[in-house]
């Protein structure tokens, strides 16, 4: 009988540990992530502000492991709905993209005649996003940890900014 009691209590100990740490994992993916989604006019972000958050992009990245911040953001500049210069600033896989992208056109749909700045800066799921404007849906999507926290300090500083 002692066999079977150490048997059950040593397979209940792992059975709890595998909970706890499947429960951390599971919590981690749903915790709240970082990102701004951009659709903002020249009233929303004006010149000088623009400026100061380009400052930020370029910065090296501060969080051990993540991509390059140029990774982790990709915008576009329009000028009464023509984008301005020839390639959008940021290298953020368009599948990443959180809104905006339609795969089947590959384009970004925004308001006829749109000046201003387009796309998101940071990589995460919405519930802790800010947008500018702040108005359209959420939609979560997930990414790798280190990129997740290097998002969070691009947001910390781009809110600074704001």
């Amino acid at each position: 009988m002692g066999m079977k009691t150490n048997t059950l209590v040593i397979t209940g100990v792992a059975a709890a540990a595998l909970g706890a740490v499947a429960a951390f994992a599971l919590c981690d993916l749903l915790a709240p992530k970082h990102g701004i989604i951009l659709r903002a006019t020249n009233t929303d972000i004006d010149s000088q502000k623009w400026l100061a958050i380009e400052g930020v992009l370029k910065r090296p990245s501060v969080t051990q492991h993540a991509d390059s911040r140029e990774k982790l953001y990709r915008v576009r500049e329009f000028n009464g709905g023509v984008p301005v210069g020839a390639a959008d600033e940021g290298t953020l896989d368009k599948t990443e993209l959180l809104e905006d992208y339609d795969a089947t056109v590959a384009e970004l749909q925004r308001p006829p005649g749109f000046t201003g700045h387009a796309f998101q800066i940071g990589v995460g799921a919405m519930e802790r996003s800010k947008r500018i404007p702040k108005d359209g849906m959420e939609t979560p999507l997930a990414h790798a940890r280190p990129n997740l926290v290097e998002s969070e300090e691009m947001v910390k500083a781009v809110d600074g900014v704001l």
